[in-house]
């Protein structure tokens, strides 16, 4: 994704929706709410310092980018520690609670990450394969694995098409 031309800083309650938006999207890419925080806290600052740019596709791009730096460099650092072999223990802080999250949880990445982006912030597939580098193939491949396997867990019927 190329980088936008500077623009304005947004006004406080455009910055609130901007934090809030990008939290979400953070969170639903690292399930660690620390972890999402802490992504979005170094995006918005490198964008402070640089004045921008403030556009929200590209500062999610970041915040992916940000998210997948740090999990690259604390694999590196567990390798060099050469740590036990098991599997780290899951964050005790974050426990689903329901079905529904648990059903999520067991999605993979990539298909957590479509289904976010389409269901809850309204992007289209073209807009996802952009942000994510795949093609928009894949990306409604991922879409419907996503939904297929959250109808699986969650025990619901595929919607079925009304001729009307």
């Amino acid at each position: 994704m190329t980088r936008p031309a500077r623009s304005p800083p947004p006004t406080p309650p455009e910055l609130d929706a901007l934090v809030d938006g990008l939290y979400r999207y953070a969170l639903a890419l690292g399930q660690h709410p620390a972890a999402a925080e802490d992504a979005v806290q170094e995006v918005l600052l490198r964008a402070c310092r640089n004045r921008g740019p403030w556009d929200p596709p590209y500062l999610a791009a970041a915040v992916r980018n940000q998210i997948i730096d740090t999990h690259r460099a604390d694999t590196r650092r567990k390798n060099r520690e050469q740590a036990s072999t098991r599997p780290p223990a899951s964050d005790p802080a974050w426990e689903p609670d329901d079905a529904m999250q648990n059903a999520l949880a067991a999605l993979r990445r990539e298909e957590r990450e479509a289904l976010f982006l389409s269901v809850v912030d309204g992007w289209t597939a073209s807009q996802i394969a952009k942000l994510t580098h795949k093609p928009r193939g894949t990306v409604l491949s991922l879409l419907h694995r996503a939904k297929a396997k959250l109808r699986q867990r969650l025990d619901t019927p595929a919607p079925t098409a009304s001729h009307d």
